[in-house]
């Protein structure tokens, strides 16, 4: 049983809302729009190409539920959009971590994370990596939502476990449009006295 042009319009926007949702929380990193032609319906060649796109007898049927679902993209991505974004700032995108002796653990370095948006900012995950991420271990007080105007505050160290410049860098897995964070982490490890 096919269902109706209002039936497919309403499943429509409950499963885009629902995408729009998850890519938010960072669940998902991308959404999927009706197959379709974004612009004027009838310019699409596909209508008659595209086996099963829409009969030839209802192609001014196709051509209005195409409207209409464009509609209801537009709709639905403005109210997500007047939900607010987050923005990240970071104090710095690098840090110097300084020297010190293989195996001990240097003064913390302090990194401020503030959320400058408008929408909470959902962090999934926070990492170290990098040729010796080993050798900067850290620790955060970072929610796994930051509300906007909020800050954390990330807190590294730098302990070689060898000899020379040490290298590595911090992740941020957000939903802040700009894409993941990342800062640099340099340091230099001393042999003991």
């Amino acid at each position: 049983m096919e269902c109706t042009a209002a039936q497919e319009q309403s499943l429509y926007k409950g499963l885009l809302q629902t995408q729009m949702n998850l890519l938010s929380e960072v669940t998902i990193y991308g959404v999927e729009f009706f197959f379709g032609y974004f612009g004027e319906p009838q310019n699409w060649g596909g209508w008659t190409t595209q086996t099963h796109a829409c009969d030839a007898s209802r192609l001014s049927q196709c051509y209005a539920n195409t409207e209409v679902l464009q509609n209801i993209s537009l709709e639905v991505l403005q109210a997500q959009r007047s939900k607010g974004a987050p923005v990240v700032s970071l104090a710095h995108t690098s840090l110097y971590m300084g020297t010190e002796y293989v195996g001990k653990r240097s003064t913390p370095g302090k990194l401020v994370m503030a959320n400058t948006g408008s929408g909470p900012l959902a962090i999934s995950s926070i990492v170290v990596a990098g040729l010796n991420s080993t050798n900067f271990p850290f620790t955060d007080n970072c929610p796994a939502s930051l509300a906007a105007g909020a800050s954390c505050t990330l807190t590294i160290y730098l302990q070689p476990t060898a000899t020379g410049t040490r290298s590595g860098e911090i992740t941020i897995y957000d939903n802040a449009g700009a894409g993941d964070q990342t800062v640099t982490l340099t340091g230099t490890g001393l042999a003991n006295p």
